[in-house]
């Protein structure tokens, strides 16, 4: 039952929390804010993608701290790299430049959840995870 209150907080919890953590990090950039805010529309605090996305990442995480802890650094990394590729946190807009330092700042808050939740069920995992090879 255990894991199951830490998949929960991973996904569901990590989505409630870092969703309006991250809309205040646009909404007080120093920008004109997104696109979207700069055109007037109005924009939803949570977007599908970014949700989908945020639960798979933190899905994964946690999954591999609890049972594969020394993986996890290659996950994120890869992770990254590969949301980077694929145009993630980017926008055209040059006065919405920060986009790329939110995004990151914003992942590694879903890491940090999804790390939080796993030590729930192995807390062991942190010291496999940051002893020396």
């Amino acid at each position: 039952m255990i894991y199951f209150w830490a998949y929960l907080l991973s996904t569901g919890g990590g989505l409630l929390l870092l969703s309006p953590i991250v809309r205040i990090m646009h909404l007080t950039s120093g920008t004109r804010g997104t696109p979207a805010d700069q055109a007037g529309r109005h924009r939803p605090l949570f977007r599908w993608l970014d949700v989908w996305v945020g639960f798979t990442e933190r899905a994964i995480a946690t999954t591999l701290f609890i049972w594969a802890p020394r993986q996890l650094p290659l996950f994120i990394g890869g992770w990254v790299v590969a949301k980077l590729a694929a145009g993630w946190g980017r926008h055209q807009d040059p006065n919405y430049a920060p986009a790329h330092v939110i995004a990151l700042v914003g992942n590694a808050l879903s890491f940090t959840v999804a790390i939080a939740a796993g030590m729930l069920v192995r807390p062991e995992s942190l010291a496999i995870l940051s002893a020396a090879p």
